[in-house]
C-alpha cells in the first residue's frame, strides 16, 4: 500500500538520523533496524532470518555484510548473545529505548503531507484527484529525481498512471515545496524527512544491485533545497 510505503522511508530516515552531520559512525545508524526487530522478536535468528524479517517490517533490504558487522557489534555491546549461527536479545535489549517514532503518529503525518499537497494540487487542476493518487504522485516525483532516465513506458508501468497525466501534475510541485518552504515549516520538515528516507530506501533498500554510494552526494529537488 502507498501510504505504508511512505511510512517506512519517513521512519528510515528518522533511523538512520540523516540530519546528525556530526556522526561519522553511518554503519552504526543502521542499528536501530536490528535493535528495533529483536525488542518484537524473542526466539532466535540467524544473520538471513534478521535480513529477512527487516525487509518484511520495513520493506528495507540491509546488506547482509552490514548486518554481520552490527550483529557483532551488538554483542559486545552486551545486547545481543550469539548461541551458535542464532542470536538473541539480551535484558538490557528489552530495557533500552530504540523504537522507531510511533506508526500511527507516522501515518498521521503522511496523511498530514498528502491531504495539504492534495488541496494544493486540486485548487489548480479542473478534475480533482484523490488522497490516493495524491500519495502516487510523492512516490513518482521521487523517483524521477532519484532514476531521471526512467523511460515513459517504465514508469506508467510501475506506477500504473498515464505519464503525461501525472507530469503535467507534477509541474506545479517546485511551487508547492516553495510554498511549504517559507509558510508551512512543520510539513516542509515532514516532508523533506520523507525525501531524504524515500531516497534511501531506493538507493539501499529497493535497489541494493545498483551499487551507488550515500557518502559525498547531494540530493536536489526542483526548488532551491539542497539536501546533504
Amino acid at each position: 500500500m502507498p501510504l505504508n510505503e511512505l511510512s517506512y522511508t519517513y521512519a528510515l530516515n528518522e533511523a538512520l538520523d540523516l540530519d546528525d552531520t556530526t556522526s561519522s559512525d553511518y554503519l552504526g545508524s543502521f542499528s536501530p533496524f536490528i535493535l528495533n526487530y529483536f525488542k518484537k522478536h524473542s526466539r532466535g535468528y540467524d544473520k538471513s532470518e534478521i535480513q529477512d524479517g527487516i525487509i518484511q517490517e520495513y520493506r528495507f533490504n540491509l546488506p547482509l555484510h552490514i548486518i554481520s558487522s552490527l550483529l557483532d557489534r551488538l554483542k559486545e555491546e552486551g545486547y545481543l548473545l550469539k548461541d551458535g549461527d542464532k542470536y538473541k536479545r539480551t535484558q538490557k535489549l528489552r530495557d533500552c529505548e530504540c523504537e522507531f517514532e510511533d506508526s500511527q503518529i507516522v501515518k498521521a503525518k503522511m496523511l498530514r503531507l498528502i491531504r495539504d499537497l492534495n488541496r494544493y494540487l486540486n485548487s489548480k487542476l479542473k478534475e480533482p484527484i484523490s488522497n490516493e493518487y495524491t500519495c502516487k504522485l510523492i512516490r513518482i516525483f521521487i523517483h524521477l529525481g532519484f532514476d531521471p532516465l526512467i523511460t515513459p513506458d517504465e514508469l506508467g508501468q510501475k506506477f500504473s498512471v498515464n505519464y503525461h497525466d501525472c507530469i503535467k501534475i507534477l509541474s506545479y510541485m517546485p511551487e508547492y515545496i516553495d510554498i511549504i518552504e517559507t509558510k508551512k515549516s512543520d510539513i516542509f520538515k515532514i516532508f523533506s524527512d520523507l525525501v531524504k528516507g524515500y531516497i534511501i530506501y531506493l538507493s539501499i533498500g529497493f535497489s541494493p544491485d545498483r551499487n551507488k554510494q550515500l557518502r559525498g552526494i547531494s540530493v536536489y529537488l526542483d526548488t532551491n533545497i539542497l539536501f546533504d
